[in-house]
């Protein structure tokens, strides 16, 4: 997919981070579960992107733990996957939407994406 047409449906601001996260994929029920550790490549309210080692169908939701660094503290989120686009070999690129988040868990969100944000640019501001 082409990434200008992606932006054009983004919802929100997104902040390049490179933070790890723990994902759960699948139900224990039925015995299928993967889990793996991944580096996530942007974030903001409404969803990320991140890498992983195999394919995933759309519309499966995953369990995702992200560390915000700032804090040290954690948030569990839980996600469903709008696109898995293949990278290179071995390589595919997921985009999750984040559903079914309390409204704790999008204030945490929400104020770590605005605090990376409003540092950005702060950054671009010229020196006098």
């Amino acid at each position: 997919m082409d990434e200008q047409k992606f932006r054009e449906r983004r919802k929100g601001p997104r902040i390049k981070r490179k933070d790890i996260i723990q994902y759960k994929i699948g139900n224990l029920l039925f015995g299928r579960v993967r889990q793996g550790v991944s580096r996530i490549r942007d974030l903001s309210e409404k969803g990320m992107f991140f890498t992983i080692g195999f394919p995933l169908i759309l519309e499966a939701t995953l369990k995702i733990k992200l560390r915000l660094p700032i804090t040290e503290e954690s948030v569990e989120l839980e996600g469903r996957i709008v696109a898995c686009e293949e990278m290179g070999k071995k390589l595919y690129g997921l985009r999750v939407e984040f559903v079914n988040l309390s409204e704790k868990q999008k204030e945490r969100l929400k104020k770590f994406v605005r605090m990376f944000l409003t540092v950005k640019k702060d950054e671009k501001k010229p020196s006098n």
